[in-house]
């Protein structure tokens, strides 16, 4: 049995000439995608946006990875340190450098990929535009700038080739609405394509994001729909075998790729044409069978699916789970409802990810669905177009996997029609082309425009990241860390040490813990609070979910009085920052947290502008605006601090902070939590230095304390929930 190639029937293929003109197209989408995201670097030579040579990162999840890199936290391990290990390596450079410059590398290949669709379903003149679109469409430009080093690079781009694969094989084989039946191709689908797009899926699937595997296997579902459906008379037995090729492949694991490749050669070889012809359907489908078999992914993705759409309705106070032992167990409060990238976003914010223009928004979704209408294979991005629509919900993040969507419903209709228009003319593929550089002219210039205003913006200061080296130098064996959860990556990757909290970490059982101990204006509530979910293995949660709720609130309180036992504690670090301050209101929420009633209190900060200061009355001039009386005021400089009260006992906190050149107002929630209290006391202050030691002195931008021992402890309370009572340790 003869095979056809899998490429049969796709445009453009005329020899030599026309594979050069694909790689310049492939070429200018590429670089139309980099030159973006190189307009800032000179911005990144300026001394504060590096610390020993090494950049400091744009977003927090790139330091899971470096920490990865190091071998700590859940990056340890990962693809995407694995991927920056390989190119430190390579080019000679540390991590933090190859970190830096992925992203920017790497995003545009996106472009590439979305030309290779658009070649697929119009030809090469549509590959021009739809490539440099999609590679600068401006969330996803946004996400994927230099420093950003995160799976966003991956979780488009793959899904993108894995399909393509697949659509690139499978367009010649369907049949099209409309399309007469002369431009069938010959032979039968060759296996190729198929076991490339099931290695892609392997190698590029879960071990990158768990959403790329889900995305896989539900292309795999969608594209057998189409092969049963729609595929042309004669073509379905070897569409069946080879998505089962692509199935064994990315899902069976080593002996699945074993088979695939075996039974590959023989649909090379023809050998199934020594099958009777009634068995070869049934061959086929018991083939394809086995392998949607093997997709793990789809019997909990309704399950995972609705998960997601439960954690990003930014609940008040997270789902409890069933407990046998105790029914009343504590309430912790939702994370999701403070986390920027889980926002609601409003669908013209959402369409302003997709193109620099509305209109080209709405009409490349529009373009999309007549693509999706027209050329069935299309419907294997449609995810990408609908998660767009699901942004009030799923948040700001999810906004950008649209714009290859969008670019290809540009592009494609577009060259369809100028292809109708100039057939026959001998200079129709030169006015494609002119069209194709126009419709990407004229959304490249104000995508350019905008990308010449973004700024370097680091995750945290030069001076954060010194503190954190510095306490990697001269913490004792075994410590931990407890900094806010936004920044747990990044004190792994300097500080080399565990943290409380970080990304992956922080649900409402974490954040509690960690919140009061940075709100509570009790040292030795923070202190107890720190060393008690040490000696819990840092899950005290787990101890307080065999108590009622109220007993747990009492055991919190407790810690701010009694004195327990907790000397076998491993030393424990607290960090204080000024830039921890503008979370101020949701730290303070969540420390307040009632684990009972599951309700908190926000705390109040103020970022100021332009204002004016009347020292002596204790009056806060802000503009236009009636001026404020202060309860106090003070000026922080890199060699102390000036204070002034006024007898007012009431009325907001203004702290000036020379150094970081802002100024604050905090309510008193906020200004006597230990967040602002260390940041800001004399190192020798006696309540202080009864439970803290100052070990790194960065005022007043970053402080790092460690927590006393307690040389004399009372004995605990009898059969509470603290240390040695019922449930603690010995």
């Amino acid at each position: 049995m003869q095979n056809a190639g899998p490429q049969a029937g796709a445009p453009g293929r005329h020899g030599l000439r026309d594979r050069l003109a694909l790689l310049a197209v492939l070429a200018a989408a590429y670089l139309a995608g980099l030159y973006p995201r190189l307009l800032e670097l000179p911005l990144w030579a300026h001394p504060l946006l590096a610390v020993d040579g090494e950049p400091l990162m744009a977003t927090h999840d790139a330091y899971a990875w470096l920490a990865g890199v190091r071998g700590l936290g859940t990056g340890a391990g990962s693809a995407m340190a694995g991927l920056i290990a390989g190119a430190a390596g390579l080019f000679g450079v540390t991590p933090g450098q190859a970190a830096f410059w992925i992203p920017a590398l790497a995003a545009p290949l996106v472009g590439v990929a979305a030309a290779l669709w658009a070649r697929t379903l119009a030809g090469p003149a549509a590959a021009l535009g739809a490539g440099m679109l999609a590679a600068t469409a401006p969330g996803f430009l946004q996400r994927t700038r230099l420093g950003f080093c995160d799976t966003d690079i991956a979780t488009l781009l793959f899904p993108l080739v894995q399909c393509w694969l697949l659509a690139h094989w499978l367009d010649p084989w369907l049949r099209r609405p409309g399309a007469r039946g002369t431009d069938a191709p010959q032979g039968q689908p060759g296996p190729l394509l198929p076991l490339l797009a099931g290695l892609a899926m392997a190698l590029g699937g879960g071990q990158w994001h768990a959403r790329i595997a889900d995305y896989g296997a539900g292309a795999l579902w969608l594209a057998a729909g189409l092969a049963l459906l729609a595929a042309r008379p004669g073509a379905r037995p070897r569409l069946l075998a080879g998505l089962g090729l692509c199935g064994l492949a990315a899902f069976g694991g080593v002996p699945g790729l074993v088979a695939a490749l075996a039974l590959a050669g023989l649909l090379h070889a023809g050998k199934d044409a020594a099958l009777p012809a009634p068995w070869r359907p049934l061959a086929a489908a018991a083939l394809l069978g086995l392998a949607l078999a093997c997709t793990p992914q789809l019997p909990g993705l309704a399950k995972r699916v609705t998960t997601l759409a439960t954690t990003y309705a930014r609940p008040q106070v997270e789902p409890r789970a069933p407990r046998e032992a105790v029914a009343d167990t504590a309430l912790y409060p939702g994370v999701t409802q403070s986390v920027i990238e889980a926002r609601a976003e409003p669908l013209d914010s959402a369409m302003a990810k997709l193109s620099p223009r509305a209109w080209a928004s709405w009409a490349g979704l529009a373009g999309f669905a007549v693509v999706a209408a027209l050329r069935p294979v299309a419907l294997l991005l449609a995810p990408l177009a609908l998660v767009v629509f699901f942004g009030a919900t799923l948040g700001t993040r999810v906004t950008m996997f649209g714009g290859p969507a969008v670019a290809l419903g540009l592009a494609v209709p577009l060259a369809w029609g100028l292809r109708r228009l100039t057939r026959g003319r001998p200079w129709g593929g030169a006015a494609q082309l002119a069209a194709q550089a126009l419709l990407a002219g004229a959304l490249l210039v104000p995508a350019y425009q905008a990308a010449q205003a973004l700024r370097p913006a680091p995750v945290l200061t030069v001076q954060h990241a010194r503190a954190l080296k510095a306490l990697g130098a001269q913490a004792e064996p075994g410590a931990g860390l407890w900094t806010w959860w936004d920044w747990g990556y990044a004190a792994q990757y300097y500080a080399g040490l565990p943290t409380f909290a970080d990304g992956a970490r922080h649900g409402g059982q974490v954040l509690y813990p960690l919140a009061l101990a940075m709100t509570t204006p009790v040292p030795r509530q923070a202190r107890q609070m720190m060393q008690y979910a040490a000696l819990r293995g840092y899950r005290p949660w787990e101890t307080f979910d065999r108590r009622p709720a109220a007993e747990v609130r009492e055991f919190i309180a407790s810690l701010g009085s009694a004195r327990y036992d907790l000397r076998e504690a491993p030393p424990q670090y607290l960090l204080t920052t000024w830039e921890a301050l503008r979370l101020a209101h949701w730290i303070t929420y969540y420390g307040t947290w009632d684990v009972t009633a599951g309700q908190g209190v926000h705390g109040s900060h103020t970022l100021l502008g332009r204002f004016a200061l009347d020292g002596e009355a204790g009056m806060l001039l802000p503009g236009e605006d009636a001026p404020i009386p202060l309860h106090s005021a003070e000026e922080l400089t890199a060699t102390g601090r000036t204070l002034r009260t006024y007898d007012r006992g009431h009325g907001p906190r203004l702290l000036i902070n020379r150094p970081a050149g802002q100024a604050v107002l905090l309510d008193d929630l906020t200004y006597n939590g230990m967040l602002v209290r260390l940041l800001l006391c004399a190192p020798d202050d006696p309540e202080i230095a009864e439970h803290f030691r100052l070990v790194y002195e960065g005022f007043p931008l970053v402080r790092i304390w460690q927590a006393r021992r307690e040389e004399a402890p009372q004995p605990p309370q009898e059969g509470g929930p603290g240390p040695g009572g019922a449930d603690g340790p010995g």
